[in-house]
């Protein structure tokens, strides 16, 4: 009988399913074979959930993730896994290209009767063309969410059958603090819209804002779906179907959320899972129309770069936020959301270049930057800063305004 052993080389790139997606049977066979076979390298997405996977990281076997959890990364401060520094659009366009292989890729996709990938797709498609060896495992709890993918037993040379529950993630606390910026949010975003809407308790009361907006006819196209999106299909503001994912209003590659959105999500048509490299393909999202990225921020300085990934001495993972800003930085519109204390002098890192930033929201209002030299975008974030840093960020400004403006020459 094949097992995971079987299907593994040394040296071998192995693919696992990310995070709630993570085929616990596959991968307790890849920890106990992982003893025996040679130097492996492991890239899960995300180690979150379960984090099972873990157990297979020793002397010759490493771990590497965009988005650890916390045992994966106590092992990449320990120096004994890897953090990857990439996008979703990129890893996927890597691998499907040849440029980042993979030698066997194991994945969970829903029953037999319905060849369906279930609650992730992300850049595990990208693999199932390209890697040498693929095992599925057939939950039979998963969700059966339409999809142009189709994972199916004839296409695995390694197939097994579980049982067990789905991850659930908790319903984000909606922090009224910030009940103020959700307005502010909507209040930018037009019928009929395109949106893509991030995580970070910045963003807890957008959805909430746009209903009380009424706002109609939007669609969403994202990488994670989860409970908000969901709540703005049956309140009717999100209905406009997309010209791309078979003319669904929601397009998505992850569906984390709730046991209701579970139920929610199960053959409906209004949603539709793809590849990471078309939820997340700038390219592909620059066509999108009227097109809105809406995530948070750590901090923002007063001309406009935003720290998205570093916060004192610990990295942050970016997952798909650069590949949403990029596209819609040259076609739609690109708005973070920030308390107004996370306005800084000089942000810690630049995660996101100044000129990709066309909206800053905070408590305090819309700082709109399109167009504006530095010296009239520190002018316009320092206006919606917390009023007690205002006087402090006029004199970094006017400590860096000259470096600022001679640089902004060059190239």
């Amino acid at each position: 009988m094949t097992s995971v052993a079987d299907l593994l080389r040394p040296n071998d790139t192995v693919l696992v399913g990310s995070g709630l997606a993570e085929p616990r049977q596959l991968v307790d066979e890849l920890v106990a074979a992982s003893k025996d076979i040679g130097p492996l390298n492991i890239i899960q997405l995300m180690t979150g959930s379960q984090e099972a996977v873990v157990g297979a990281s020793r002397d010759g076997v490493r771990l590497r993730t965009p988005s650890p959890g916390p045992r994966a990364q106590e092992l990449i401060d320990t120096g004994d896994a890897d953090l990857m520094v990439a996008s979703l659009g990129q890893l996927s366009s890597w691998i499907r290209t040849g440029r980042l292989r993979v030698d066997v890729v194991l994945a969970q996709a829903c029953r037999r009767a319905a060849p369906l990938p279930g609650v992730v797709v992300d850049v595990i498609d990208s693999a199932m063309e390209t890697a040498r060896a693929r095992a599925l495992e057939f939950v039979d709890a998963l969700p059966e969410i339409p999809s142009d993918v189709r994972w199916s037993a004839k296409d695995a040379d390694l197939v097994v059958e579980s049982s067990y529950t789905l991850a659930t993630r908790p319903l984000p606390h909606k922090d009224g603090r910030y009940a103020r910026i959700g307005q502010l949010i909507a209040s930018l975003i037009p019928d009929g819209a395109t949106v893509e809407i991030g995580v970070g308790a910045a963003l807890s009361q957008v959805s909430d804002a746009l209903v009380q907006a009424g706002r109609r006819n939007l669609a969403v196209h994202s990488g994670l779906v989860t409970d908000w999106v969901m709540d703005l299909v049956e309140a009717g503001v999100v209905s406009r179907r997309l010209g791309c994912g078979s003319g669904a209003s929601v397009v998505g590659t992850m569906v984390f959320g709730s046991p209701a959105l579970y139920r929610w999500a199960h053959r409906n048509d209004r949603l539709r899972m793809v590849a990471s490299d078309h939820s997340h393909g700038p390219a592909h999202l620059a066509t999108l129309d009227n097109f809105f990225a809406i995530n948070s921020a750590l901090e923002v300085d007063i001309f406009g770069a935003v720290n998205v990934t570093r916060l004192g001495d610990r990295i942050r993972p970016s997952g798909g936020l650069l590949d949403f800003v990029a596209g819609a930085s040259h076609a739609g519109t690109c708005v973070f959301a920030v308390p107004s204390h996370r306005i800084v002098a000089r942000a810690q890192v630049a995660s996101v270049p100044a000129e990709f930033v066309t909206h800053v929201v905070t408590e305090y209002g819309i700082a709109d930057l399109r167009g504006l030299s530095p010296s009239g975008r520190a002018n316009a974030l320092i206006a919606i800063a917390h009023p007690d840093n205002r006087a402090a960020l006029r004199q970094g400004e006017e400590a860096m305004a000259g470096n600022i403006e001679s640089s902004s020459q060059v190239g």
